[in-house]
């Protein structure tokens, strides 16, 4: 089947679950878990919606209310646009594009990029478009400071999902007006005084958002105990990302990730608990084998979870080469 076929077949099938959704949650959380297994490329990536679909035996699993209050809240239009870029584009047709690619060039290509947004957002355009061609689709924006940059990125590569991770403080009515014409994005709210009203703000207008605590070692005892995340749910974040400072110890990172791990396996939360770094080399172990998270800062220079041979900066190289000689496969050396 070709991808542009399969891409209709599961666009379909997908609006046409979103109009049941409402009369029966839990069989059409289980048909779309069913469908992404029937399109799993890999004994990996089957395993992964395996374990998807055993934790919707239970009746009772919060991921249903979760599942349900989604449906609910957020537009139908952005849940299609955003799901079949991140779900079709990114983990299904995405995928296989990887993989060719990682033979054909004999490096690991992570599934999913973060880019710190400078000032140069032009080369970031022309970056996301070399990241197409080798099959990844899902961009995580870090916007301290300017998130207005980063919607005309967005709007230009509609095939992708992109996540916006910003502070309550940076977007007024104008910017947010702006982004709810985005069906690829997700904003990821950075929790600090006014993400509450943000919050409340975002899921009036049935837009699709998350949470980030930014933890660090002073914050592993209250991110263990459940104290951190006590309340979040209130919000109804469909994410609650946990983002380590770049100085945070391997040991608490290691810890947190458990911690996110056990919660997803429990069914703590009304909302999905992801430890940033952790999690993403876990989906990308699945994709590629091994796992690896990566980015680029504001100045362009390669952040990688895995210890890298040189210095590599996107204002000097593309993102293929830097691929190429940062993330060489075993037994290749550039």
């Amino acid at each position: 089947m070709g991808n542009e076929t399969a891409r209709i077949l599961i666009e379909t099938t997908i609006r046409r679950t979103l109009r049941q959704f409402p009369d029966d949650p839990e069989r059409s959380a289980r048909n779309l878990v069913d469908m992404a297994l029937n399109f799993a490329d890999g004994p990996r990536q089957q395993q992964f919606f395996q374990a998807a679909r055993d934790v919707l035996k239970n009746e009772d699993s919060p991921y249903y209310a979760l599942a349900r209050d989604v449906v609910d809240h957020v537009q139908t239009q952005r849940l299609l646009g955003f799901g079949m870029a991140l779900g079709y584009n990114s983990c299904t047709a995405g995928v296989r594009d990887i993989r060719a690619e990682e033979r054909r060039g004999s490096c690991h290509i992570p599934w999913m990029v973060t880019l710190a947004l400078g000032e140069n957002t032009e080369r970031l355009r022309e970056i996301i478009s070399q990241g197409e061609q080798l099959g990844i689709h899902t961009w995580a924006l870090w916007a301290d400071g300017n998130p207005a940059a980063a919607l005309p990125l967005v709007q230009s590569h509609p095939e992708s999902a992109f996540i916006l991770f910003c502070r309550p403080g940076n977007l007024g009515e104008e910017l947010l007006d702006q982004a709810s014409e985005l069906q690829n994005l997700m904003l990821a709210i950075r929790a600090e005084e006014g993400a509450i009203a943000l919050c409340h703000r975002l899921r009036g207008g049935q837009m699709l958002y998350s949470l980030c605590f930014v933890y660090g070692d002073r914050h592993r005892e209250s991110i263990l105990n459940g104290e951190l995340l006590a309340g979040v749910e209130e919000l109804h974040p469909v994410f609650t990302v946990l983002m380590p400072e770049p100085d945070c110890s391997q040991e608490t990172r290691q810890a947190v990730h458990h911690y996110a791990m056990d919660s997803r396996r429990g069914e703590h939360f009304k909302t999905i608990v992801w430890e940033y770094a952790g999690d993403t080399e876990l989906v990308d172990a699945v994709i590629s084998g091994e796992g690896l998270c990566a980015g680029f800062d504001r100045l362009g220079n390669l952040l990688s979870s895995r210890p890298v041979r040189g210095n590599f900066n996107l204002q000097e190289r593309d993102l293929p080469d830097i691929f190429r000689l940062a993330f060489p496969t075993e037994g290749e050396q550039p």
